[in-house]
């Protein structure tokens, strides 16, 4: 059974009417994500928590069948991440740059993946961005001047065939957003950062990075205190899951 809008069901209750919205949504199961699942379901009330305390929204993206999966979203019924659990993203520059930098073979994946030549200077981009990636610990990506339009044409990668046009159309679109994401200190400092999203990873007990924490929704512009503020938090929210995890065995 489906239904025609993501509203939750009508409640009668104690006399009167209600509805009812879990706090937090996984995506439906298929073969390639059930690990991914028991994953999320760890993580689960770690982005309610999140979402909960920053007043923001919050979700958990993986590595399955080769493409960024966001596999569960906390965050107030109706907003826009919820409506995307289960969205497959291309796992190319810039995004997933945390699989990327703390795993050797998904780097070379992630490489060959996007549309930098080699030997080019997008792709000495693309090298040093990751190199910033380890130094942090955490992934950043600001907004774009036409971030709107350039995500429609991301967004086509999981909602199209996957013809040659589509391809071309999507690596366009990621190198036109690649400078955004995971940016140089300078980019980072003052009063005026436009920041889109702040991840964090989730590693299993060998150390290996399974899923990320993302934090999605920020306010216009934020000053460079604020910024380390949520990174801070996003930190340690995937570290709670990890330690979670762990636990789980």
């Amino acid at each position: 059974l489906g239904t025609g809008a993501p509203a939750g069901p009508l409640l009668f209750f104690q006399g009167g009417y209600g509805a009812f919205d879990p706090g937090s949504l996984a995506a439906p199961y298929r073969p390639d994500l059930r690990a991914q699942l028991r994953v999320a379901d760890i993580a689960r009330p770690h982005l309610e928590a999140l979402a909960c305390e920053t007043r923001m929204e919050s979700y958990s993206q993986a590595i399955a069948g080769g493409d960024l999966v966001v596999v569960a979203a906390s965050g107030s019924p109706g907003r826009s991440v919820r409506t995307h659990i289960g969205r497959r993203l291309p796992f190319a520059s810039p995004f997933g740059s945390l699989f990327a930098a703390f795993n050797t073979d998904l780097e070379a994946t992630w490489f060959e993946n996007g549309a930098a030549v080699p030997g080019s200077g997008e792709a000495s981009a693309d090298a040093a961005r990751i190199a910033r990636v380890r130094d942090r610990g955490w992934s950043i990506g600001l907004r774009a001047t036409d971030h709107d339009l350039l995500w429609q044409e991301i967004s086509a990668y999981g909602d199209a065939p996957a013809t040659a046009a589509v391809h071309r159309r999507v690596d366009s679109a990621l190198r036109g957003l690649a400078d955004r994401y995971d940016p140089d200190d300078s980019e980072l400092t003052g009063r005026d950062i436009a920041v889109r999203i702040i991840a964090a990873p989730v590693r299993e007990v060998t150390g290996k990075v399974v899923q990320l924490v993302v934090l999605f929704g920020f306010p216009e512009v934020a000053d460079q205190s604020a910024v380390q503020g949520w990174a801070n938090a996003v930190v340690q929210t995937a570290d709670a899951v990890s330690a979670d995890l762990a636990g789980a065995g």
